[in-house]
């Protein structure tokens, strides 16, 4: 993929949430391969993304469905288990 085609790629935030033992949970969408198992096809994509205190990313997940989708909040419990939800 080209320069152009790269930048062209959109991932933005729509929510996150403190993770109990340190670091923090995003969610939102993309239009980009953010995991080598991804296939960015032209639709919106969902994402969960956890970073440790640091700051490091220590897991990716994207969700891919045929049609757009959009992760809209993210919640974390007292054990760290994490939710999303979806506007579509």
């Amino acid at each position: 993929m080209d320069e152009a085609a790269r930048q062209r790629r959109r991932r933005s935030a729509a929510s996150l949430a403190l993770n109990p033992g340190g670091g923090v949970v995003v969610t939102g969408s993309t239009t980009a391969d953010l995991t080598t198992t991804a296939v960015a096809d032209g639709n919106s994509d969902s994402f969960v993304a956890k970073y440790d205190a640091d700051g490091n990313q220590t897991w990716v997940t994207q969700i891919q469905t045929l049609n757009q989708n959009q992760a809209s909040s993210v919640s974390v419990d007292g054990v760290g288990a994490t939710s999303i939800s979806a506007d579509r």
